[in-house]
């Protein structure tokens, strides 16, 4: 019988049976809800903390699909059904989240903080600024007993953390917590970075963490014993102490994004760059006396230095990538591939010089030179 309709010429030229079309109307009414909910949002109907209940209950969306792929397709009422229901429960979610606690205040505030010297005579400075921009710089200087160690004017979204605590010895934290990257679409611009000085006359350890965003950090006219700048995406600008004398050490560590520093010539500092991805840029004025210690994953690394700066170079690991160092360094240690030591000439004898010690690179550039080359 198989045999008599392979053979039939009318069997073969039956169209073959074609399998029913997935047709719903849940997408459509997705779609729609999706455009009332922004409608809303845009005319403040909607308040933030409620849109911001969306990142709690969007799962209920990966359901209503998966009900929909099971019995839409037996109906266009059934699969608008299904639509509704979906786009009904999220916004009632959404719009009553808030008035239950489920979901933190995304309202934008602004606060100033500030805590007074005392009889501080060191302090240590924890700024956790989540994914906003900071700019950091040195209070005008004064005499004054009740001088504030700290002054800061944030604007922030959720919660947001202050402490100060001792009194010869200070310990103060500022930071945002329960910060969300998607609150950065509730503004049609940036909310004001913060605004924060320092006394310049304390000696400080402080420590700047940020998730993101851009920080602004001068430095230039405060008294530093070790410094702290850890940034997972984004850019940071550093400007270093200026005071004549001063040792201290300073650790970079970045995820990605971009690291820009600048040291004052005469600068005496211990200083550690490691970073995942990305673009470090360290630059040292006349006469530094640095020893700076680098491990990279990926991105680029530059140094810069001033004309006639007594310089020596040790490349301890380099799996792949480029190292290239300025024109009339001198090797003195030779290693594998693109590893061993360089140095200008005279580097013994000099009395500031600067040592870079390459840890170990997987891949990406690091490249070193002088101002005029």
């Amino acid at each position: 019988m198989q045999q008599n309709e392979a053979l039939d010429p009318a069997a073969q030229q039956r169209p073959p049976r074609s399998r029913p079309r997935y047709r719903s109307l849940f997408w459509a009414i997705v779609l729609i809800g999706v455009g009332a909910v922004w409608l809303l949002f845009n005319l403040d109907v909607i308040k933030p903390n409620q849109l911001a209940m969306l990142t709690y209950v969007w799962p209920i969306l990966l359901v209503g699909i998966g009900v929909d792929l099971l019995v839409g397709r037996r109906s266009l009422a059934v699969g608008a059904l299904v639509g509704v229901v979906t786009v009904g429960l999220i916004i009632i979610l959404m719009v009553l989240g808030p008035s239950l606690g489920w979901i933190e205040d995304s309202d934008l505030q602004t606060q100033t903080f500030s805590t007074a010297v005392g009889g501080a005579t060191t302090a240590d400075i924890t700024l956790k600024t989540g994914g906003y921009s900071t700019k950091v710089s040195a209070l005008p200087s004064s005499t004054a007993a009740d001088r504030p160690l700290l002054r800061a004017q944030v604007s922030y979204r959720g919660l947001l953390h202050f402490e100060s605590s001792g009194d010869a010895a200070k310990a103060v934290i500022l930071e945002a917590k329960g910060w969300s990257w998607w609150w950065q679409f509730l503004d049609v611009q940036d909310p004001a970075p913060w605004e924060i000085g320092l006394d310049p006359q304390v000696l400080l350890r402080l420590k700047v963490d940020s998730a993101s965003g851009s920080n602004e950090l001068d430095l230039s006219g405060l008294r530093l014993t070790d410094l702290t700048v850890d940034v997972s995406s984004g850019s940071a600008h550093v400007i270093l102490p200026s005071v004549a004398g001063q040792d201290y050490a300073a650790s970079f560590d970045m995820s990605s994004g971009d690291i820009d520093v600048e040291a004052p010539g005469g600068a005496h500092v211990d200083m550690r760059v490691d970073m995942s991805s990305g673009d470090a840029r360290v630059a040292l004025g006349k006469d530094s006396d640095v020893t700076l210690r680098f491990e990279g994953s990926s991105g680029q690394f530059r140094l810069e230095l001033a004309d006639g700066q007594a310089l020596r170079v040790e490349v301890e690991d380099v799996s792949s990538g480029d190292v290239r160092l300025p024109t009339g360094l001198i090797q003195v240690e030779e290693g594998d591939d693109e590893e061993g030591t360089w140095e200008t000439q005279g580097y013994a004898e000099a009395s500031r010089k600067v040592l870079l010690v390459i840890e170990k690179m997987s891949s990406g550039d690091v490249k070193v030179g002088f101002s005029g080359s």
